[in-house]
């Protein structure tokens, strides 16, 4: 053995764990990366775009990614975080009108009337400084092609079929023109399986959006992709904008919902960005929610809505307790005595009884 053999593989032994040590995994998509925040020193990162997602204007947001079971991937905090510090900003990768909509400006979202189309595909517009704005420029080019060209004429149509495309076709477009910030849509949930069983809407997506792009406009997309969009469009876009407009923040649909939400979000409609910040302390370790629908609705309704819109319902602690935390949201007076509150037994089982709080009365669900 050569001299001092047992000194040189201890020393190796030493560094190998130095080295495991230093490893981390990304804390935004989890790859393994031995490089912390040079700043904050409390994450990894595995590239340059995900340390400019990490860190901006000489601020390190407070927040990783992680999986948790029967959540999924959520945010958690990489610190103690005061209430109403800043957790993150996040811009929008894709903004348009919603599904159901009157007809609009494709440019600024403002309700249009038919007085001004668009020289190049014939969409309603407000001006010709919206005709050649950028937001609207990708689709024109598109659309300009098709052989017979589009026309609205019902201007108070709710449904109008023309506009359900355009915000899932902006959303695909850039997989070409932003490649890396499209990557980030992976760790969404689309709830194809859900969406299926919604037989009309899925048809009219079918006809309206999917046979529209392929058909008539010929764009080099898959059935599968333009109904990929559609669903992480519905799951996780938001209202934006000042009438029926959408968007995408791709680290924001990230956040999980809760009803004693501990985050609050603000919406810049000019830069299209979207900020978050804590509404309460939050402890390093916890995660990190906001709501989905305000919580003055009632367990009932907040669940129905969550249910409809993001095919889960809601068991956080407000939920779970038939006063919610006290509020009596979705209390009733007691119709056989003056001073009693009827309250569900079981709130997260939409078939329990309501009991009163003070003669113990049961009351069927039909009878409430």
């Amino acid at each position: 053995m050569p001299p001092n053999g047992p000194h040189v593989q201890r020393d190796k032994s030493k560094s190998k764990s130095k080295s495991r040590e230093r490893k981390g995994e990304c804390f935004l998509c989890s790859r393994p990366s031995s490089t912390k925040c040079p700043s904050c020193e409390l994450v990894h990162f595995c590239s340059n775009d995900h340390l400019l997602a990490h860190r901006q204007q000489s601020y390190c947001f407070p927040f990783r990614v992680k999986w948790r079971s029967g959540k999924g991937r959520c945010l958690v905090a990489t610190r103690d975080i005061n209430a109403m510090e800043l957790i993150m900003f996040d811009a929008a990768i894709a903004h348009g009108p919603q599904n159901m909509t009157v007809p609009l400006c494709l440019e600024c979202g403002k309700k249009v009337d038919g007085s001004y189309l668009c020289g190049m595909c014939n969409m309603p517009m407000c001006d010709a400084a919206c005709q050649v704005g950028s937001t609207h420029y990708n689709e024109c080019q598109i659309l300009r092609t098709l052989k017979e060209k589009l026309s609205v004429k019902n201007f108070e149509d709710k449904e109008s079929p023309i506009y359900q495309c355009i915000t899932p076709l902006r959303l695909l477009m850039k997989k070409n023109t932003h490649p890396k910030w499209f990557r980030r849509l992976t760790f969404l949930m689309d709830h194809r399986e859900a969406r299926e069983q919604e037989e009309n809407m899925w048809d009219q997506h079918q006809k309206n959006v999917v046979d529209f792009l392929l058909k008539s406009c010929n764009l080099n997309f898959t059935r599968e992709d333009i109904m990929w969009a559609i669903g992480i469009l519905k799951t996780n876009s938001i209202m934006f904008g000042e009438t029926n407009g959408r968007a995408l923040f791709p680290m924001f649909s990230l956040i999980n919902h809760s009803c004693a939400a501990n985050a609050k979000h603000t919406l810049y409609i000019k830069n299209r960005r979207i900020a978050v910040q804590a509404q309460t302390d939050i402890k390093q370790g916890e995660e990190i929610v906001i709501n989905y629908v305000t919580f003055i609705l009632g367990t009932m309704m907040r669940n129905s809505k969550l249910q409809k819109n993001w095919y889960f319902k809601c068991s956080c602690q407000r939920c779970s307790d038939p006063t919610e935390l006290g509020s009596h949201l979705s209390s009733l007076r007691c119709p056989k005595c003056d001073n009693g509150y009827l309250t569900q037994v079981s709130p997260l089982d939409p078939e329990s009884p309501w009991k009163c709080s003070i003669h113990s009365f049961l009351y069927t669900k039909e009878n409430v």
